[in-house]
């Protein structure tokens, strides 16, 4: 629903938006209901996935980078044993987290794609 909400416009993208709006918000409900750890894979992906949401389909820069950065405090300030095995699902996750911070605190709004490269001659 993410890319739809995207990618449409109008009254589809309306739709898409607010349907989108809802899953997270009940993804987000049935991961705290489920106790799954802030280490689970499960649980980081859905918070970036959120989080990207709310930056390039809403506009709502400052609550993206809120979200982003509490999901990863609360990875980084987990003991190493709550990953049991998760960690190497975990890692890209938590890169993925880092960079876009990082890049929504310099260039605030969607990220413009990029073009594609001209081959060499």
């Amino acid at each position: 629903l993410r890319y739809t909400a995207s990618l449409t416009s109008g009254a589809a993208k309306d739709r898409a938006v607010e349907r989108c709006k809802e899953r997270y918000e009940e993804a987000c409900a049935k991961a705290a209901d489920a106790a799954l750890p802030c280490t689970h894979p499960l649980h980081v992906g859905l918070l970036l996935n959120c989080a990207v949401f709310k930056h390039d389909v809403l506009g709502e820069h400052e609550a993206a980078i809120g979200l982003a950065e509490a999901t990863l405090a609360s990875v980084m300030a987990a003991p190493s044993r709550s990953f049991g095995g998760s960690y190497i699902e975990v890692a890209p996750l938590v890169s993925a987290l880092q960079e876009n911070i990082e890049v929504w605190r310099l260039a605030p709004g969607p990220v413009p794609p990029q073009p594609a490269a001209e081959p060499e001659p």
